[in-house]
């Protein structure tokens, strides 16, 4: 990045976790959104930037993100009904709000629309890389919901799969691939989207990889598994509910 200090991506590098993060930005003014995004993928984490509130709020609720940037004053709708409506609908990814507004009463409605921190523009930006670091470092809140398909159910709170009454034993990232799948059913996923939305470090991150935990997966679902896990060939995966 032209003309960007030095130093601003050494204190990034200093907070940045080793894991990457998968993050969505909703803001509407551009060369703030871009300064945010360019740095936070300097540091490999995946970031996904709108500009509109309705679609902010339609990236949020596909549950693919760790962290979620928001804006107070949007397009389309306000940063504070868009936290309310992604509670409401059992939302739980942690939520920091930037605004230019700066009273107590409208910071107090900010949190009482469920964000959880506040940051006020102007800001510099090591201290939004302080707050980013720190809501990262929350441990995730499970949640509580079984989902299913077919004869599969996945808890993801206790990490339980059951299929016909019987526990099936999966690797993390078997589950996770799993879950994701279950979470967005009868959609093509692609391996690259799998990679960006699953898989947490870039170690083993690959199309084989891929590839290696969809075969495994389905010998572990046994017979059928085809049915239920297809390949859309030259697409991807998608799983059948």
């Amino acid at each position: 990045m032209k003309g960007r200090s030095i130093d601003l991506f050494s204190t990034f590098r200093n907070l940045s976790r080793k894991i990457m993060s998968k993050i969505l930005i909703v803001e509407d003014d551009e060369a703030l959104a871009d300064s945010i995004k360019d740095i936070l993928e300097f540091d490999h984490h995946h970031v996904d930037a709108v500009a509109d509130g309705a679609l902010g709020l339609e990236h949020a609720l596909s549950g693919a993100f760790d962290l979620i940037i928001l804006d107070r004053q949007l397009p389309g709708m306000q940063g504070t009904d868009i936290c309310t409506a992604f509670r409401n609908k059992g939302g739980q990814t942690p939520i920091l709000m930037l605004t230019a507004l700066s009273s107590i009463n409208q910071k107090l409605e900010g949190f009482e629309s469920g964000v959880d921190d506040y940051l006020t523009k102007p800001f510099a930006m090591p201290e939004l890389l302080v707050r980013i670091k720190a809501l990262l470092k929350r441990p995730p809140i499970q949640s509580r919901a079984v989902l299913s398909a077919g004869n599969i159910s996945l808890d993801a709170e206790s990490k339980t799969v059951m299929q016909s009454g019987q526990n099936l034993k999966l690797k993390p990232l078997e589950f996770s691939v799993l879950e994701y799948f279950m979470t967005h059913p009868n959609k093509v996923i692609s391996a690259e989207e799998l990679l960006k939305r699953v898989w947490k470090t870039e170690a083993d991150a690959s199309v084989d990889s891929v590839y290696t935990s969809i075969n495994r997966l389905r010998k572990k679902l046994g017979e059928n598994a085809d049915q239920i896990l297809q390949t859309v060939h030259g697409l991807g995966y998608k799983l059948v509910k």
